[in-house]
């Protein structure tokens, strides 16, 4: 729990004039009595903590009830009295009364816990419960809060506290075994999971009576089980809410964050951001529930360790975490909740043509099911995953059936999603006719929902069948099998042929087997090519060196985006040229060198500062393709990647699966061909293919970052990284998280990037699409290289190289990874050669970025001013204002413009890149060692920025001169002027002459190298 949270409660219990109590409220297994231990725990030094068997009398009558006041009062000797009740609604009649006798009069401070269901949900005027008459109760609005009264912030978090005493929440004083504490509390795990404390039986709302009398009676005993037996306080929980003497506090479960915690405390090792979400999703953050998952699955083998990071493979255990889910849900009768069992999520208007309203209003109330937007119109659902899983999981064949019709009958009737319906019809034996299926199946792809087109495909004929199913098993991620579909397509359309060739390269790393395909259904027909072709053939010029057909005009997924100015075409690369002939280029078909990450790649190569990475470490090419790459990034294509620099016209695709990869392909063909602008200003960065949404969305990020808006780029990829892992879709993940680390490299901080490429690296699997492999393992190395592994980034990148097949530029990609990472162990000056060259193959190739990168980064290791001469010009031909901005820079540094530097250095870092920053500064500083006071404010502002950096400083730049060191007079001297004192002031303070007081501040300033007062209450800040 966070220790705000305690402090808070335990303010208010302690404080002088409380006018309220505390309950702690939640479901079983939210960590409740775990708070309050805690709570009270805190309490004991600044109060009297009391249990109910710490109270002196019992007895219900008046003169007990004085005689137990007198006796409070005393004890208390004038400070406050808290009384802990762990279960406030289990304690018996006289416990209870005697209790909310004290609290009314103010004699003790109640802090106590009770489930949700014991908090008395009621719906209007009166209720007669086992205790007796209430009256006209209010009922406790949406979120438990009593009129009005502000909820207390925090989560209900357990930091693992030994329990006090070992008496559970009671400090010296002995619970009565059955009314007060739980004796000998036992924390588990250190993970605040308390065991054999929470109740275990959920109470409903006792009695419930409708205001115009028992209206729908049946309907609603059939939603909310009876309770088991009036439990005694229930009625004391009412009437202290309704009165206003106790607040109730909700303890909040588990978020994300603290989800992954707990996991990692457990499992001895973090776990992948799916796998997190996936355990939160579960479990809804009950502490719980989630151990005995992370037990159940452990022990299953369905948590698997991979890559350094634990991940989620297999089946929901449920019959190891049945009891657990059945104690936190309750007792709900089937019958009442198995349509949304059977359906997942219901229309609101369907359901309520079969469950009445009032029932599912008890239901939404207790917290078993949720209401929510679903398809753009309300639906509700099972509130807890684990419990709709369980039903299902019990549920036989025949009430499946039954359910489903009449989920159908009330469909019919109310109108719903054709698709949802279909499969409905499908799922309950009903007949489905071809059309309707097909047309169904169709739009269920449109909108990525795999599940139903499996189903709907069985009413189709072989042939179709084959068809949606392939495509559904693309949408899944599950290559292979979509491959073997395929496969088996005799005389397939366009459409299909596009996406077999994709398939086999994006996915199953094939190309050789893509560029044969590709060819074959070329050979048959004349250009124009059919659309689909288009965009199978600039796919393969984007990741293979093998050849096909003459690429011909861009495809498209939306609206046209003007191009700029044509990059040269290279004739050699032809889709269609015969693998070796291109795989014999030793220098890897251009693409690689630059390619950077890929989406992303660059950037970091870029990154920063940093050492060479991308950009900016090495932008170069290599060292740095992912910088200013980032077009390099994909896999750089070669020639291709000119001849699309083109960006002719592009016609329309319209289905979505290729549509979605026509958006990627052409956010990383403009990426390579120095369009960042144009791809950060296309919004069409979606679809229903994942891992084509996740690359198109990593390059809008790294084009971002390339037009120099590095601070948006962070937002988005933050944005865009939780929109996929709350999909759960790996595949998109792992691209996400490389440009998360992309943008910290940029930032200059290779420290802040590790942890989301080692993330990235950790989701790798055959899922995640083939180029992003090449993007994430280059991105990778470069990252430990900078944070002094350069021995674990060399194997890293050879492994890579192993693993990547022949036939595709992805594997010369590495060589950027491997320029740079020679750059940031030691071996500037064959890294800046290196570098020169792979920026100008790239340069022939029309991949601009790329090129642009390579110079960039010979340029800073060097200051070779034919490097600069050369960014100039293909900066030139590049939209952005990053590109100008490495050209003045390449340029400042070969010309040893000191003015020059310090000007590049201002702008780098208004716009976040301190790492570039650091890098101007550092080359100034080098060329004023003539002037003390300029190379000092420069020596200053370096200071500043590696911090900004997290320490990093490239290898190549010199060591920061020696830490300025002011005397004790200097430096009282300079304090008194920066406070305000002039020179005669600041003499007679410190009892010395003004001509004294004059040289210490001469000295100082230069030093610091300020130049004025106003000036000196930062230099010194600096200094400390």
């Amino acid at each position: 729990m966070p220790d705000a949270l305690v402090s808070r409660l335990s303010g208010l219990l302690t404080g002088r004039a409380p006018t309220v109590g505390i309950l702690l409220t939640g479901p079983p297994g939210i960590g409740r009595t775990r708070l309050a231990q805690m709570v009270l725990d805190d309490c004991a030094g600044r109060a009297l903590v009391l249990g109910p068997g710490g109270l002196p009398a019992r007895t219900p009558a008046s003169q007990g009830y004085a005689r137990t006041t007198q006796l409070l009062r005393r004890l208390g000797a004038g400070r406050p009295v808290v009384l802990g009740v762990d279960d406030l609604h289990r304690l018996d009649d006289d416990a209870a009364l005697l209790v909310e006798h004290l609290v009314e009069m103010q004699v003790v401070r109640l802090l106590a816990t009770a489930p949700d269901d014991a908090v008395g949900l009621v719906r209007s005027v009166s209720r007669v419960d086992a205790v007796g008459p209430v009256g006209s109760v209010e009922p406790v609005d949406a979120v438990g809060l009593v009129r009005g009264v502000e909820p207390v912030d925090g989560v209900g978090l357990v930091r693992g506290v030994e329990p006090v005493d070992g008496v559970g929440l009671v400090r010296g004083v002995e619970p009565v075994d059955g009314v007060g504490l739980v004796r000998g509390v036992e924390p588990v795990d250190g993970v605040g999971l308390v065991r054999g404390v929470e109740p275990v039986d959920a109470v409903g709302p006792v009695g419930l009576v409708d205001a115009v009398g028992p209206v729908r009676a049946a309907a609603q005993a059939a939603a909310v089980s009876p309770p088991r037996g009036a439990e005694p306080g229930t009625a004391t929980v009412a009437r202290l809410l309704r009165r206003g003497l106790l607040w109730r506090h909700p303890v909040a479960p588990l978020s994300a964050p603290q989800v992954a915690a707990v996991v990692a405390a457990t499992l001895g090792g973090r776990a992948d951001p799916v796998t997190v979400a996936e355990l939160w999703r579960h479990s809804q953050g009950n502490p719980r529930l989630l151990r005995v998952l992370l037990d159940a699955a452990r022990s299953g083998g369905a948590l698997v360790e991979r890559a350094g990071a634990w991940r989620w493979t297999g089946e929901l255990p449920l019959p190891a975490i049945r009891t657990a889910v059945r104690a936190v849900v309750g007792d709900v009768p089937v019958d009442a909740v198995r349509h949304l069992a059977v359906a997942g999520s219901v229309p609101l208007t369907v359901l309520e043509r079969l469950v009445d309203p009032i029932a599912l209003e008890l239901l939404e109330e207790r917290g078993v099911v949720r209401l929510g937007p679903d398809g753009g119109e309300p639906a509700v659902r099972l509130a807890q995953p684990l419990h709709a899983a369980l039903l299902r999981d019990e549920i036989g064949p025949a009430q499946c059936r039954r359910a489903l019709r009449e989920l159908v009958d009330a469909a019919q009737r109310a109108g719903v999603d054709p698709v949802r319906l279909a499969d409905w019809r499908l799922r309950a034996g009903l007949p489905v006719a071809a059309g309707d299926a097909w047309a169904a199946a169709r739009a269920a792809l449109a909108r990525g929902e795999a599940g139903p087109v499996h189903r709907l495909a069985d009413r189709l004929d072989p042939a179709a069948r084959d068809a949606v199913r392939a495509e559904a098993l693309v949408v899944e991620g599950r290559v292979a099998e979509a491959e073997a579909t395929l496969a088996r397509l005799t005389d397939p359309p366009p459409r299909m042929q596009a996406l077999r060739i994709i398939n086999l390269v994006w996915g199953l790393r094939r190309p050789a087997e893509a560029v044969r395909l590709a060819r074959q259904a070329c050979a048959s027909r004349t250009a124009p090519y059919p659309p689909e072709l288009e965009l199978a053939r600039e796919a393969l010029a984007l990741f293979t060196t093998a050849g096909g057909p003459p690429a011909g005009p861009m495809v498209a997924a939306g609206p046209m985006v003007a191009a700029g100015p044509r990059a040269p075409v290279d004739s050699r690369a032809r889709v269609g040229q015969s693998a070796q002939a291109d795989s014999r280029d030793p220098a890897g078909s251009g693409a690689q060198a630059g390619s950077g990450a890929h989406a992303g790649s660059g950037a970091q190569a870029g990154s920063g500062a940093q050492a060479g990475s991308g950009a900016h470490a090495g932008s170069g090419a290599q060292a740095g393709s992912g910088a200013l790459d980032d077009a390099s990034a994909p896999g750089g294509p070669s020639a291709r990647a000119g001849r699309s620099a083109r960006m002719p016209s592009r016609t329309p695709v319209d289905d979505p699966l290729l549509a979605a990869a026509a958006t990627a392909v052409r956010a990383y063909r403009m990426l390579f061909t120095g369009r960042p602008a144009l791809v950060a200003a296309d919004p069409h960065d979606g679809g229903v293919w994942p891992s084509m949404r996740g690359s198109a969305r990593a390059c809008r990020v790294h084009a971002l970052v390339l037009a120099g808006r590095l601070d948006r780029a962070r937002l988005v990829a933050a944005e865009y990284y939780d929109a996929a892992v709350s999909r759960g879709e790996p595949s998109e993940v792992a691209p996400l998280a490389m440009l998360r680390g992309v943008c910290e490299w940029w930032a200059g901080s290779p420290g802040r990037a590790l942890p989301w490429l080692r993330e990235a690296a950790a989701l790798l699997d055959d899922g995640v699409p083939y180029p992003v492999h090449a993007y994430v393992w280059s991105e990778y190395a470069v990252c430990l290289a900078a944070t002094g592994d350069g021995a674990r980034a060399r194997t890293v990148l050879a492994d890579a190289r192993a693993a990547l097949p022949s036939g595709g530029q992805l594997r010369d990609h590495l060589l950027v990874g491997e320029i740079r990472v020679r750059a940031l162990t030691g071996e500037p000056a064959g890294a800046a050669v290196a570098a020169a060259a792979r920026a100008a193959h790239n340069l022939r190739d029309g991949r601009l970025t790329s090129a642009a990168e390579g110079y960039f980064l010979a340029a800073r290791l060097t200051g070779d001013r034919g490097a600069a001469q050369r960014l100039t010009a293909v900066a030139q031909r590049c939209d952005g204002e990053l590109f100008a901005l490495c050209a003045a820079h390449a340029t400042a540094l070969a010309d040893a413009d000191g003015a020059g530097l310090r000007a590049v250095a201002g702008q780098w870092e208004s716009r976040g890149y301190a790492g570039f920053a650091l890098e101007a500064v550092a080359a100034a500083a080098r060329l004023e060692d003539g002037d003390a006071r300029a190379a000092a404010e420069l020596s200053r502002r370096a200071d500043r920025l590696t911090r900004a950096c997290d320490g990093f400083r490239p290898p190549w730049l010199q060591p920061p001169r020696p830490a300025v060191r002011l005397g004790a007079r200097e430096r009282q001297a300079c304090e008194l002027a920066a406070a305000g004192l002039d020179n005669q002031e600041i003499a007679q303070r410190m009892g010395i002459a003004l001509r004294t007081v004059t040289n210490h501040l001469a000295r100082a300033y230069a030093k610091l190298g300020v130049r004025a007062r106003h000036e000196l209450s930062g230099a010194l800040v600096a200094l400390s």
